[in-house]
């Protein structure tokens, strides 16, 4: 069997450099390994964000006034076409000194009842 000269010299070059040869191809295997292990797990992680964001029931908008909303304004959100849900929080800044010297900002979220709820893990809730 008369082999052809590229493939006698491409043989050769691995046969001189058989370690370089084989960690070129394992970073390649974990490459194609890695992407595959992505591409088959993608559906998974979209179902369980999906599962999560319904079950604690986030909102999709989120709206903002400097001038604050009151109950009649979340009412009215709330009658619009297309809108499920709506429901009014309380967000309060506080500076944090210590020493004398200002550490930083607090900020403070009333507890909601009814739309992005909160998972608590450890602990136990807040209570006045």
């Amino acid at each position: 069997m008369v082999m052809k000269p590229l493939k006698k010299s491409a043989l050769r070059e691995i046969r001189k450099s058989l370690g370089r040869y084989l960690a070129i191809l394992a970073i390649v295997a974990l490459g194609v390994g890695f992407f595959s292990g992505l591409r088959v797990c993608r559906d998974a992680m979209i179902k369980t964000g999906d599962d999560y964001l319904s079950r604690q029931r986030m909102y999709d908008y989120r709206l903002i006034s400097t001038l604050g909303f009151s109950r009649e304004d979340a009412s009215a959100f709330e009658a619009l076409e297309g809108v499920v849900d709506a429901e009014g929080s309380v967000v309060k800044d506080a500076l944090f000194e210590a020493g004398g010297a200002l550490v930083g900002v607090l900020k403070a979220h009333s507890l909601p009842e009814r739309l992005n709820l909160i998972s608590l893990v450890e602990g136990r809730m807040p209570s006045l």
